[in-house]
């Protein structure tokens, strides 16, 4: 019944100023209150209910303190008098709040009532715009606390995607700077040290000249699109779907995840260096919790600061956790391994990777990883298609060339629809299987020559290639499927040779055909012969992928299927083949399915 300056209804009348009122709650309990005279000027329902709220959050702080909370409103200098006015037409309350845990002269904090988000239908109530932004609208890419270095190249193919997506399929960085330019929506606002940083970098991508200072009103340079501000008012200009897929092609799959830095928390180690034992506190505005070693294991290294306490000195630390290293499954069966593997037909990744978890040695931080659709009765409908996307999956679709003498020509059809959607990066598999009988390669070989119709120049066209082992003894059949590809596919098609394990002449002649060619390997490797060793060692760094193929190539010991979450043992395998590093290799995949899969 009170409203936000203490007074009842019923006491709406202006009482003298030192005046003390004794009133009593609906349970008889009597409540003292110390406030100034009584204003009759009248606020709006917003600042009202913002201040109820306040007083709520006071109010429990206290209670958790144990000590009583009493609401003064202190004397107001006149020098301050017009400052308070002035926020408070500007929508915000100000409020001094006098806590026995904090110092009588704590400063006035504003608290904006409602902090308008411009992406349409973002109805939340926002009072850090900024923190807001970055998450629930940007992808984590942007995210200023990552290095510029290892971020850049995304970050750019980020843009330029946002550019084809908002202004058309030639529009470019620059384009894109201009119209948000033109908007005349952004104001002018201080370039921090970490954000220039990025931009320069980004500059530096584009070959576009750094200036000397970066401005927002107006874009002085194409890489100011980095800034928050501008960001989000693109991604307000995007259609829904693409908006969608602009945070999750561009968004790490992992838990792990740098998050946005909140200044109000502190890590403090008592006992450091002592002999005494560690022991966590967490230290904030509302409360102090204790927490034990373990559960600091989870912090963000962004989000958490140390500081090593000692009887004659206080000495600053930095908690560093071990970052696992990133790494891309370029092809694997999402349908085939949920169904092997017992979890049910909608089942998400993050399900499906808990089924078989790496040995902690192994384990790696998935980026991304390409589910291939190879068999039309498990196609997923358009709405799974953006669902998995946002889980961070790139989606292909396609008829493996076993079931070519069985595909229907509405299951065609169907397929060419989904190709048709911007979420499908990559059409397959599709190609020749020669273990199948032989009466069925004709079927295989008509429908490779039937791709043009379906294909287009965005598509990665993912082949599989298999050979009778039993009556083959060459790779033949890697020509025969070139010269059949060549009838209805370009020279300047993308393609993704999956799971190849072919010899150094076949790759210098696809290489000669289909110069935008990527050749993918699994566990397989470890049972190569000679000649398909010196066939994985003579591709360049940058044509090599990496594959699960889940759930096939299971590993022992770990279960009778294998899915994304084994693909860092792909890599050592990888490794040990071309003799080098399992870092080397993850290093260099996961750069080149990003730049391939345009994530």
């Amino acid at each position: 019944s009170r409203n936000y300056r203490g007074l009842s209804r019923r006491d709406s009348r202006s009482p003298s100023r030192k005046s003390r009122s004794v009133r009593r709650d609906s349970r008889g309990r009597s409540s003292s209150r110390s406030y100034r005279g009584g204003s009759r000027d009248r606020v709006s329902r917003s600042s009202r209910r913002s201040a109820d709220r306040l007083k709520r959050d006071r109010s429990t702080v206290s209670q958790r303190s144990g000590s009583s909370l009493v609401s003064k409103r202190p004397r107001v200098e006149p020098e301050e008098e017009g400052r308070e006015a002035i926020a408070t037409r500007q929508g915000h309350l100000v409020v001094r709040a006098d806590l026995s845990a904090l110092p009588a002269s704590c400063p006035a904090v504003e608290v904006p009532v409602c902090a308008a988000c411009p992406v349409p239908s973002c109805e939340s109530t926002i009072v850090d715009l900024r923190k807001h932004a970055l998450e629930e609208h940007l992808p984590s890419c942007f995210l200023e606390e990552l290095r510029p270095e290892d971020e850049t190249r995304r970050r750019l193919s980020a843009l330029k995607s946002a550019s084809v997506w908002l202004l058309g399929g030639r529009a470019t960085v620059r384009d894109l700077c201009g119209y948000i330019d033109a908007l005349g929506l952004l104001e002018e606002v201080e370039v921090t040290a970490s954000q220039e940083s990025a931009m320069s970098c980004l500059c530096r991508e584009m070959n576009e000249q750094v200036p000397g200072t970066f401005t927002l009103c107006p874009m002085n340079s194409p890489a100011v699109l980095f800034h928050w501000r501008a960001l989000l008012l693109l991604v307000a200009q995007l259609e829904p779907r693409y908006r969608a897929l602009f945070r999750a092609q561009f968004t790490s799959m992992t838990a792990a995840a740098v998050e946005v830095p909140d200044p109000s928390f502190v890590v403090t180690l008592d006992g450091f260096g002592s002999g005494a034992a560690a022991v966590v506190v967490v230290e904030s505005e509302s409360e102090t919790q204790v927490l034990g070693e373990s559960k600091t294991r989870g912090l963000s290294e962004s989000k958490t600061r140390a500081v090593a306490r000692s009887e004659s000195q206080t000495q600053s630390v930095t908690v560093r956790h071990p970052r696992l290293p990133a790494a891309f499954d370029s092809h694997f069966h999402l349908d085939r391994t949920r169904n092997r593997l017992g979890v049910g037909a909608d089942a998400s990744l993050a399900t499906v990777l808990r089924r078989v978890p790496p040995p902690s040695q192994d384990a790696v931080d998935l980026v991304g990883a390409v589910a291939v659709f190879c068999d039309p009765q498990t196609y997923p409908t358009e709405a799974e298609v953006r669902d998995l996307v946002q889980q961070g999956l790139t989606i292909a679709v396609g008829v493996h060339p076993k079931g070519a003498n069985l595909v229907t020509n509405v299951q065609l059809r169907t397929m060419e629809l989904l190709l048709q959607l911007p979420e499908v990066i990559g059409m397959g598999e599709v190609g020749l299987d020669h273990t199948s009988p032989r009466q069925e390669w004709s079927d295989q070989i008509n429908l490779i020559r039937d791709l043009g119709h379906y294909i287009k120049d965005r598509h990665v066209l993912i082949l599989h290639c298999r050979r009778d082992d039993t009556v083959e003894q060459d790779h033949r059949v890697y020509d025969i499927l070139l010269k059949h590809l060549r009838c209805s596919v370009g020279s300047g098609q993308q393609v993704h040779l999956h799971c190849f394990n072919g010899d150094a002449a076949v790759v210098s002649r696809w290489m000669d055909k289909y110069p935008n060619t990527y050749f993918g390997f699994t566990r397989g490797v470890d049972s190569f012969r000679r000649d398909q060793l010196e066939g994985l060692r003579a591709i360049d760094d940058d044509r090599l992928l990496i594959e699960t193929d889940a759930p096939y190539f299971q590993f022992r010991g770990l279960g009778r299927y294998s899915t994304p979450a084994l693909i860092g043992l792909t890599a050592k395998a990888v490794a040990r083949c071309r003799n080098t590093t399992t870092q080397h290799i993850l290093a260099i995949t996961t750069e080149n399915a990003r730049r391939l899969y345009r994530m």
